[in-house]
């Protein structure tokens, strides 16, 4: 009602923070659209550039606004307040639906990263707050994903990224994922045993996350913070809403890209098999399987390398990254602590699903993260019963390699080996 007055008369709103009838009979008005610590407000600009006719039109009705109520017998005000304060927040639902309904339909074309940024901004705006954060919890609910920061957090905050986190070492920021329900803390500097936060990270005065439970797991949470006023049930109550929302759009865009990606791969193993039918040559069957994997534009990198029984060596026949990122590694790759040394020992696939946090070789881990990868994976090329080799997948995406992709190239590695002792035979 207050907004169809507003344009009716050529005005424009910027971005509303509190804006009701009620808050317009009692908080006065700001025309710099910045917030107040201890007030609403809001920033409005005529059409014209002018505010005076704005404010003498706002401080009239302000006016008559306040003798109404001041002519009403108590119950009435009461009345009139809950009204109030029920049309702001119907109209609060009503944006909160409208934005994440406009996130879900742009969702097919947007990358899962650029969902949850999206996401955690308009969770941020719809709180009211200034900071925001979404991570996910692992399978393990032991420890977290630390993975987006709002636009504003990041221009306060110059901590060092860190991707994973102990939930037992995170402070009272976490204690939605360890109570598994909303937290509000609206005095957070003066809350015992807090833990605080790294150096370097964004100021909190305020703070209110909640978490998404599905099958019993948390698996994310969102938080926002520096609301201008408290947080209350209302606040958190949205929050969950705007979280669990998210959290579907992400379940689904997930279920859609692994349907794409298997579906990539089976016409990559179509084509693998073509090759083993014209390739008669086993260092251009080696290749052609490079090339192939390469060609897909699955994996971040494809490597093939070959073991020299005599020595013991790994030498790098197909593929790999840029040489100076010191990957793949032959040497390393045959250690005891390496996944590629392991899968040709014990002849099976072994997977990492986090690179660069997840091995125990740290210039392995920090190579990963020079060259932006994080999941990787090792599967023997046997010849005759024999591991005579390995082919090595990496990826850019946290447990990229799924059971159904891992299958498929299973399957692509006994087509090969099938090959390969054709060729012998």
């Amino acid at each position: 009602m207050v907004t169809v007055w507003l344009n009716r008369r050529g005005f424009a709103l910027t971005r509303v923070w509190v804006f009701s009838l009620y808050d317009m009979c009692h908080y006065p008005l700001k025309f710099d659209g910045r917030r107040d610590p201890a007030r609403p407000s809001i920033g409005i600009v005529m059409a014209d550039g002018q505010k005076s006719q704005l404010l003498a039109e706002v401080t009239a009705l302000q006016q008559r606004l306040a003798k109404l109520e001041a002519s009403l017998p108590a119950s009435a005000s009461d009345v009139l307040h809950e009204a109030a304060e029920a049309l702001a927040l119907n109209q609060l639902n009503e944006e909160r639906l409208n934005s994440l309904l406009t996130l879900s339909e742009q969702a097919h074309h947007l990358t899962e990263q650029d969902i949850i940024s999206l996401g955690l901004e308009e969770a941020v705006r719809l709180t009211q707050s200034w900071i925001g954060y979404l991570h996910f919890i692992n399978d393990d609910q032991q420890t977290l994903q630390l993975f987006a920061w709002s636009r504003e957090t990041f221009k306060t905050c110059t901590a060092a990224p860190d991707h994973h986190y102990a939930i037992e070492m995170a402070g009272v920021w976490a204690d939605c994922a360890r109570k598994r329900q909303p937290v509000i803390h609206n005095d957070y500097q003066n809350l015992p045993n807090k833990h605080g936060y790294p150096p370097g990270h964004s100021h909190l005065i305020r703070h209110m996350s909640v978490p998404v439970i599905e099958q019993d797991k948390v698996r994310m949470i969102i938080g926002v913070g520096n609301k201008p006023d408290d947080y209350d049930e209302t606040d958190a109550r949205q929050l969950l809403l705007i979280a669990r929302h998210i959290w579907k759009i992400i379940c689904r865009h997930r279920i859609e890209a692994r349907t794409q990606r298997l579906n990539r791969f089976y016409a990559t193993l179509n084509q693998v098999n073509k090759a083993l039918t014209r390739v008669q040559d086993r260092k251009q069957l080696f290749h052609e399987l490079h090339r192939i994997t390469s060609d897909c534009e699955l994996f971040t990198a494809v490597w093939i390398g070959l073991l020299d029984a005599e020595t013991g060596r790994m030498t790098v026949v197909a593929g790999g990254l840029d040489p100076a990122l010191g990957m793949p590694c032959p040497e390393l790759a045959m250690t005891e602590c390496c996944v590629i040394g392991d899968a040709l020992r014990r002849g099976v696939p072994l997977l990492c699903t986090d690179l660069q946090n997840g091995t125990t070789i740290r210039s392995c881990g920090q190579m990963a993260q020079q060259a932006d990868i994080h999941a990787s994976i090792a599967l023997p090329i046997l010849e005759q019963g024999q591991a005579i080799g390995v082919f090595v997948a990496y990826a850019s995406e946290i447990g990229f390699f799924d059971e159904a992709l891992i299958n498929l190239l299973r399957e692509m590695m006994d087509d090969i080996s099938f090959g390969l002792d054709a060729l012998i035979s």
